[in-house]
């Protein structure tokens, strides 16, 4: 496996769906904020040169045990927050992957697995196959029932090439083009993305019944 990953940990977010005035990733969960969860995965992996953290500084303490990590401010979105976390990386790093602080629950099986293919496809990402039927609407108007063998939602973390990332970041700025996942960055430069299938616990906190339900896999 490569030498010379890095990791892009996004934790900008407001996160005030779940209530109260603390962003959901910095909610305790367990003896430890939510956010720190998977950041402690990541780390049980010895293939990580480098991680930037990209936070507001009022949140940098929460990552204050972890002394090698680099800052990058968020920006408005979420594209312009992977942005800042990228400057932020030296130029040596072979590969990329970048995660969203409010998923928790990453398995260190499947990480493995991302970099394994990673590393071979150039881009690759977390995903499970569509289990509900779902239908392409406009307004409340039903148009189109889409075949769900073909469909895949996706998660974090996703895994692109440095070289890759640059030249899709670059070119989104070029032409002005908006990404809602890192992988996008890619596809905007017609690279083919592989799909990892990862275990359905892999979920992102954005509510309050969701930070509940993350409470109950942590046994509180």
């Amino acid at each position: 496996m490569d030498n010379h990953l890095s990791l892009i940990l996004l934790s900008g977010g407001k996160g005030l769906r779940v209530g109260g005035t603390t962003p959901k990733q910095y909610t305790l969960l367990g003896e430890k904020p939510l956010i720190l969860h998977s950041l402690d995965t990541f780390l049980s992996i010895p293939l990580f040169n480098e991680v930037v953290i990209v936070c507001g500084k009022e949140y940098k303490h929460f990552f204050k045990g972890y002394k090698s990590a680099v800052f990058a401010e968020p920006g408005s979105t979420r594209q312009s927050s992977v942005k800042n976390g990228f400057l932020a990386l030296s130029d040596k790093n072979a590969g990329v992957l970048i995660h969203d602080g409010a998923r928790p629950f990453v398995k260190r099986e499947d990480i493995l697995s991302l970099i394994h293919t990673g590393e071979r496809a150039k881009a690759a990402t977390l995903a499970n196959k569509a289990t509900s039927t779902i239908k392409l609407a406009v307004g409340s108007k039903v148009q189109e029932t889409l075949k769900r063998e073909s469909l895949w939602e996706t998660q974090t973390p996703q895994y692109l090439s440095y070289d890759l990332l640059k030249e899709g970041i670059e070119f989104a700025d070029r032409e002005n083009h908006t990404v809602t996942d890192d992988v996008s960055f890619a596809e905007l430069l017609n690279h083919p993305v592989e799909l990892v299938e990862a275990c359905k616990s892999n979920t992102k906190v954005t509510t309050a019944t969701d930070l509940e339900m993350a409470k109950l896999k942590v046994g509180l």
